[in-house]
């Protein structure tokens, strides 16, 4: 695990070793952080309930739904209902397993990626097959993707100020995934299923992410203070300036 400090000016935290000076504000003040104490710090147990009762919740409806004999809503253009049932069952279970080392937020975030691409490859895959299964059962990780996307937005909500540059890509990412799902949810529901909208709108969520990702980085590299070894320092001194910076 990576060096964790905190910045007593800004009061963020700071991962890795790449310099003496906060990214965020510039100041020099780091104090070492103790890696369990930082690492509690992104556990979020309501997050984590509230996972939980959303995934019973869904479960709890389809127990009702097969002990009065009923079909349960659909999930995603018909589909079954206890489909959505898996994906989130199967989706909190990774998040219960992953929450431990990668913390609330970071697991959250790769359920919801994975949903993302499963998605996408399976709307790529009704195309070209012509397989309108394969089309249903993408809408149903959309929906998925709808989930566990709003739950890391409220997992890194939680974290509070202190994310680090590839957290902050992460959370316009995961913003750019509920953006998606909601947009999904609407066409769905109005029953007007434009693919071709739909994958317009992820071509510019992925340009927005990267180019957010690309300012993040330059803006980074902007603020770091630039450090100058003292032998450097020394040649750039003239003989006089050098005679007059030796101590006694």
């Amino acid at each position: 695990m990576d060096s964790i400090r905190r910045c007593e000016d800004c009061r963020r935290i700071v991962h890795g070793e790449a310099g003496n000076a906060c990214p965020y504000c510039g100041g020099a003040r780091l104090r070492r952080v103790e890696d369990d104490r930082a690492h509690a710090t992104r556990l979020h147990p309501p997050v984590f309930k509230l996972a939980l009762a959303f995934c019973l919740g869904l479960g709890g409806m389809q127990l009702i739904a097969l002990a009065l004999g009923l079909s349960g809503p659909p999930a995603g253009h018909g589909t079954p209902f206890w489909y959505l049932n898996v994906v989130v069952g199967v989706g909190v279970a990774l998040y219960a397993a992953l929450r431990r080392n990668e913390g609330d937020f970071r697991a959250l975030f790769v359920i919801g990626f994975g949903a993302f691409v499963i998605s996408e490859a399976l709307s790529v895959l009704a195309r070209a097959y012509g397989i309108g299964a394969l089309h249903n059962l993408g809408g149903v990780f959309r929906h998925g993707m709808l989930v566990f996307s709003s739950l890391a937005l409220t997992a890194g909500a939680a974290d509070g100020p202190g994310h680090t540059r590839h957290e902050r890509v992460m959370l316009a990412a995961a913003g750019g995934f509920l953006f998606l799902a909601v947009l999904h949810l609407m066409l769905e529901f109005s029953k007007s299923d434009n693919e071709r909208f739909e994958d317009i709108a992820s071509i510019l969520v992925a340009f927005s992410v990267a180019a957010y990702a690309a300012w993040v980085l330059w803006a980074e590299r902007s603020r770091a203070p630039v450090v100058v070894d003292a032998p450097h320092l020394e040649k750039l001194l003239t003989p006089e300036k050098q005679d007059e910076t030796k101590l006694p």
